[in-house]
């Protein structure tokens, strides 16, 4: 895929894939990165690759190539450039582990990668230790601002890497009346909230026992939760220069406006030395007419201790095993087909965990690659039994090897479970669903759906539960 600014080469072994897969990748354009989180670290130099969520052979991974141009660095080092993956359940870009091949004379750099997925080029930053108070005023107050009940005003922040938040502060006029405080992600989703009657001049709010961690942008509010009788007041800086980082609007709608006229003196101080846990990564790969999964750890990461994390992989059926090195592929062989509830714990030097569950499925084929009975075409079979009680088997066909989702709703059309199958060879297959959504909670008696996507394939069909 090429441009006239950069280039991505992917290079794919024969052997890196069961099934020979149609893949597909484009650059994306800046319209197509809302909402992605880019940050300070990951450069506007991004492909989309797919079908997303194909998982490669872990012992014969193919190889990103990426050729850019000098102007696109914005003045990073090439020395530290890395191809960073996104995370999309965790909104977050984590650099892949490499090994890394770089020329810098021609402005090429190079790495295996595990699975298809978003990919952009960016610089690691260093971790930053200490405490920082951020701030946009120059701590004179030139008039009090004071709205109507609901309404919060705030500060929009921004952090290239995880800090904890310690303190917040608010320039306050008048006293006697109880506000809420707030910290809030880019979207106006609370992420801590605490009811406090603030006193004049320089308010603060201790929270640093409550852990409130952020990464990106984010929000300190202050809210009036009564009609305030023209008090408490917050202090505006009327000063140019001016910087569009507060915003005034309500959390029950989601809606901020700037303001670019003042700025509100809300502070925060964030704690960037505050230990934060490790971000555990599996990639499983299920060999091709077996029960063997191969689980790849490699991808789990930590800002502060990358070559250290050690911990333990629980494989679902009763058995688990210890790690000391996250470069270590596991395989482990299943004894019979079923959907398998994984738990990864990553630990790092300090004895932080970081901690991911996955569900993985060890499908039933009933007919495989070579047999004279292979689909012709995709299908989804009703469930069997229907109605049922506590478990029943979906069956579907695949014609040809394709990434496979079911996804399970409810009466209301919620999304209440998914199931990733991953890659699958052509052939006929049948899964068990136990009745429980995604938090493993039973259901209720009622109406499903369940949703069959594969490849460019998708269809509904109905399921009764009775309990």
């Amino acid at each position: 895929v090429s441009d006239n600014t950069s280039t991505l080469t992917l290079q794919i072994p024969p052997s890196s894939l069961d099934e020979q897969v149609f893949i597909s990748a484009r650059k994306l354009s800046a319209s197509d990165t809302t909402g992605l989180n880019l940050g300070r670290e990951v450069l506007p130099i991004l492909y989309q690759i797919g079908p997303e969520g194909t998982v490669f052979n872990p012992q014969n991974k193919p190889t990103a190539t990426i050729h850019y141009d000098d102007a696109q660095l914005q003045g990073a080092n090439e020395d530290s450039l890395k191809i960073f993956t996104y995370d999309g359940d965790r909104k977050l870009w984590t650099p892949l582990p490499g090994p890394y091949q770089r020329n810098t004379l021609e402005n090429i750099i190079s790495t295996q990668i595990r699975h298809l997925s978003l990919v952009g080029l960016g610089v690691e930053k260093e971790v930053v230790s200490g405490t920082q108070e951020m701030f946009y005023d120059d701590g004179i107050a030139d008039f009090g601002f004071v709205w109507g009940k609901g309404t919060i005003v705030s500060n929009r922040f921004y952090t290239d890497q995880q800090v904890k938040i310690t303190k917040l502060k608010f320039h306050v006029w008048g006293e006697g009346h109880e506000v809420k405080v707030h910290v809030l992600d880019d979207n106006f989703n609370s992420l801590y909230s605490r009811q406090v009657v603030p006193s004049p001049g320089w308010f603060v709010v201790d929270i640093s026992r409550d852990n409130v961690f952020v990464n990106g942008y984010y929000h300190i509010g202050f809210q009036w939760i009564s009609e305030p009788c023209c008090r408490p007041w917050v202090g505006c800086d009327n000063t140019p220069p001016h910087h569009s980082g507060s915003y005034v609007g309500t959390i029950s709608n989601r809606n901020k406006l700037p303001q670019e006229g003042e700025d509100y003196m809300i502070r925060a101080i964030v704690d960037y030395g505050a230990n934060t846990s490790p971000l555990p990564q599996l990639i499983t790969y299920l060999i091709k007419d077996t029960k063997k999964v191969i689980f790849d750890l490699s991808e789990s990461y930590d800002r502060e201790d990358k070559q250290n994390l050690t911990g333990i992989l629980n494989f679902g059926d009763g058995s688990s095993t210890t790690f000391t090195n996250i470069s270590t592929q596991i395989t482990h062989d299943y004894l019979r087909p079923g959907a398998y509830n994984t738990t990864l714990t990553v630990r790092d030097s300090k004895g932080l965990e970081g901690i991911l569950a996955k569900e993985v499925i060890v499908p039933t084929p009933t007919a495989v690659e070579g047999s004279q009975n292979l689909p012709t075409e995709y299908s989804l079979s009703q469930n069997y039994p229907n109605p049922f009680n506590s478990s029943t088997t979906l069956r579907y066909a695949l014609p040809e090897p394709s990434p496979v989702k079911v996804d399970i709703y409810n009466i209301t059309g919620q999304r209440i479970r998914t199931i990733n199958l991953d890659y699958q060879p052509a052939g006929y297959y049948s899964m068990q669903w136990d009745g429980k959504d995604s938090a493993g909670n039973q259901l209720g008696s009622g109406v499903y759906f369940y949703q069959l996507q594969a490849g460019n394939f998708r269809q509904t069909n109905k399921m009764l539960l009775l309990r």
